[in-house]
């Protein structure tokens, strides 16, 4: 499990979270929306929560399985390219394709600066994978935000 939380003399605002094989990036060769990276799709999948002190867990994103729920989580954000290679990469971890979508939270929740994190709090963002994708090329997930 990944976790983002602000350090003790912090405000945070994450504006955007860039998750998948690579920002969140999810790079694999040979990766197809159906799969993720280019391994069968997860039985348990990943999950993205945002665990604030005032108003609880706030889920996201349960159960994201494939490259597909990642791209449709994400409001199929961005697209760069033409047809079934709307929202892949080439070439980004080695010859992988990876898919690369980025979720801006000040459009999603409506934050004017993104999701807070409240400093002298345990608020944070945890985004968690529930299965073993060690053979994947790449994974990372990415949070973006400001200093109020």
């Amino acid at each position: 499990m990944a976790e983002v939380m602000p350090q003790k003399s912090d405000y945070l605002g994450f504006e955007i979270l860039a998750m998948g094989s690579s920002a969140e990036t999810l790079a694999d060769a040979g990766a197809t929306m159906n799969k993720f990276g280019n391994i069968t799709a997860l039985s348990n999948g990943c999950n993205l929560e945002w665990k604030s002190n005032v108003l609880g867990i706030v889920s996201m994103g349960t159960a994201l399985k494939s490259n597909f729920d990642f791209v449709q989580m994400a409001d199929f954000n961005p697209s760069f390219g033409t047809g079934t290679s709307s929202f892949k990469a080439s070439n980004v971890e080695g010859t992988s394709e990876a898919y690369v979508p980025q979720i801006d939270f000040t459009v999603s929740y409506g934050f004017r600066w993104g999701i807070p994190l409240i400093k002298g709090t345990t608020d944070r963002l945890c985004f968690t994978i529930n299965d073993n994708v060690s053979t994947i090329d790449r994974l990372d997930a990415v949070a973006k935000g400001v200093k109020l």
